[in-house]
């Protein structure tokens, strides 16, 4: 798997009715188009259909928190906020230095 960029992009939610993970927005987009979703907004996007409820949005509130870093399943790394164990778990473990860069920055 390689990563498309030595950044940290924001992270979008992307599911349906029994379905939730967390995508970069090339990966969102994609799942939006494939899902027929339409954009109410550049960063909001749902329908109900024959498929079922649907949606991708970008989460720019930073609602997103782990115990560890998340990365799109194609690689691309997301910044999301990260726990006092995800902090710990970024210092104790072998992750891509810029990762490892950008969250310890915000201590």
């Amino acid at each position: 798997m390689e990563m498309e960029a030595e950044i940290l992009e924001t992270p979008w939610v992307i599911g349906d009715d029994s379905y939730v993970t967390y995508a970069c927005e090339k990966c969102a987009r994609q799942y939006a188009t494939d899902y027929d979703l339409e954009f109410k907004n550049p960063y909001s996007a749902s329908d109900y259909n024959n498929k079922g409820y649907s949606y991708a949005y970008c989460d720019i509130y930073g609602e997103g928190e782990s115990d560890t870093p998340w990365a799109c399943d194609c690689g691309q790394w997301l910044s999301v906020n990260l726990t006092p164990d995800g902090m710990n778990y970024v210092r104790e473990n072998n992750l891509p230095q810029f990762v490892k860069d950008y969250y310890l920055a915000l201590e």
